[in-house]
């Protein structure tokens, strides 16, 4: 009786990261939503059968269907708009109940389908965020690092400001000191990344 559970917290101790969460937790809210769907697929498959059967009795697929919206546009537009055809109160009802039922189909698919569609839509843009903050980061990394090389340019031009009278044995040994720490660390950086 806890096998969900206990299924539901493994998935969440080996996910890497948000986006392994994200696409768990969608896959299982994905998987009840289909099964709830699947419990109301009869009753939405029957009310758009008896629909389907009533419409195709009445309004059934015109033959020539293309020729004859051609010949209708041609005659309105000659006529301008047109006269008003006149029809019984009738098939007006009718048409308006049919109208009414199909709005109802509507509604029921919307009903039913309404969850799945939230949560695709969210986790899509869940997804997108996250790939949308990776890449602010990733180009935070570049445009700070490519920084590095255009201000560690700035000393060498103040170096070669000063005139050659003005050094001496203690700034040529500072220098050769800061020299040779940076390729200390270099070397130390180099040796760990292998």
């Amino acid at each position: 009786d806890y096998f969900p559970y206990k299924v539901f917290f493994h998935l969440l101790k080996i996910c890497s990261s948000n986006e392994d969460i994200i696409h768990i937790t969608t896959a299982a809210l994905s998987f009840l939503f289909f099964v709830q769907l699947a419990r109301q697929w009869p009753e939405l498959i029957r009310k758009w059968c008896d629909l389907d059967e009533k419409f195709n009795s009445i309004y059934r697929y015109p033959r020539f269907l293309k020729l004859k919206l051609c010949l209708v546009t041609a005659v309105y537009t000659v006529l301008i708009f047109g006269k008003c055809v006149k029809n019984s109160i009738n098939f007006w009802m009718t048409l308006r109940r049919n109208y009414s039922e199909m709005g109802n189909l509507c509604s029921d698919i919307n009903d039913k389908l309404s969850n799945i569609i939230v949560l695709s839509y969210g986790s899509n843009m869940m997804l997108l965020l996250i790939q949308l903050r990776t890449f602010i980061r990733l180009w935070g990394v570049y445009y700070f690092s490519s920084r590095i090389n255009t201000e560690s340019r700035r000393p060498v031009r103040i170096l070669f400001a000063v005139s050659t009278e003005t050094y001496n044995i203690e700034v040529m040994i500072y220098i050769a000191g800061a020299i040779v720490t940076y390729e200390l660390i270099f070397i130390q950086f180099s040796q760990s990344n292998k």
